[in-house]
């Protein structure tokens, strides 16, 4: 009875989402496998090469970015806390920056790493305008990063 009544509350829940945010989190919810997939059969070239054509930019950027962002920003994020298998931080983040691409948002993907005691790490997160999107503000702090974002002009 318990499972019944939390599935009958985020249905609810779900359905109090507007449009926009409900066709976002079901987007999400179709890329991350999808992206998981492709990154594990074809790389990361091949699936932002992907992605890039599925999620052409828009010739003209929307009016509010702020509110994209953020709606987008936290749609991804909920539907990364029931897709845990297929959304690790690159998997999230390429996701993000896809659908901030296809409403006309530049957002950066950023690649970093650092050495813990005996243990590589990377780490991946998007950037608007400098400004950390979904992950840690101080994630720069923690990780090493690239030169410059992941370069798509060569897709």
């Amino acid at each position: 009875m318990i499972i019944l009544t939390r599935l009958v509350r985020k249905f609810r829940t779900l359905w109090s989402l507007d449009v926009e945010s409900r066709w976002l989190l079901l987007q999400t919810f179709l890329l991350l496998p999808s992206v998981a997939l492709s990154l594990k059969f074809w790389g990361l070239r091949f699936t932002q090469a992907i992605l890039v054509k599925l999620f052409p930019t828009p010739a003209s950027p929307p009016p509010d970015h702020s509110h994209r962002l953020i709606t987008t920003t936290r749609m991804v994020q909920l539907a990364t806390k029931y897709c845990q298998p297929w959304a690790n931080c690159l998997k999230k983040s390429l996701v993000l920056w896809s659908l901030l691409r296809a409403q006309g948002i530049d957002g950066q993907l950023r690649i970093g790493v650092r050495q813990d005691t005996q243990k590589f790490e990377a780490h991946a997160w998007v950037e608007w305008q400098d400004f950390i999107l979904g992950d840690r503000q101080d994630v720069r702090k923690q990780f090493a990063m690239f030169d410059r974002p992941i370069d798509i002009s060569s897709l």
